[in-house]
């Protein structure tokens, strides 16, 4: 047996509400507010493997370079998103600079690879999860017939 390591798959579940948070329509509203989403939603698939936080490594001089490195985006933009998010109350920034995006703890999902085979077998050949006979207990019919049985043994 192997014991390489099974890869986990994450993903982002954005409702169709998304785009009607208020937050989110103030920021598109905003100059440079659409680009200022596209960051925000590039910040929260970065931080899906460690279940909505990214974290500050230090490898630059500020927080905002280190991120705009992270997500090919420019510091400048970035500064711009992390702090109108913060005042929106989406992102929070503690002491270490770590950042917390708030809604993806929510929006969070995953599987392995084992799971998304045995999901696409079930939708492929309509298999059921349950088994439709019991090996454990017996039918009401065949615990009838095993009476039947004894009885006739006893007369």
């Amino acid at each position: 047996m192997s014991n390489k390591r099974k890869p986990i798959y994450f993903w982002l579940r954005l409702d169709n509400n998304f785009y009607k948070n208020l937050a989110i329509k103030k920021a598109r509203k905003m100059a440079g507010g659409d680009t200022m989403v596209v960051i925000y939603q590039k910040m929260m698939l970065t931080s899906l493997d460690t279940s909505g936080v990214i974290y500050y490594e230090g490898v630059y001089g500020n927080l905002e370079e280190e991120l705009a490195l992270m997500i090919d985006e420019e510091p400048e933009q970035v500064s711009m998103t992390l702090a109108y998010f913060t005042k929106a109350g989406l992102i929070q920034i503690d002491n270490g600079q770590n950042v917390e995006m708030l809604q993806v703890p929510a929006l969070i999902d995953q599987e392995t690879n084992w799971a998304r085979y045995k999901r696409n077998q079930r939708k492929t050949e309509k298999l059921d999860n349950v088994q439709s006979l019991s090996n454990e207990r017996p039918t009401e019919i065949e615990t009838e017939i095993d009476k039947e049985i004894e009885l006739e043994t006893d007369t």
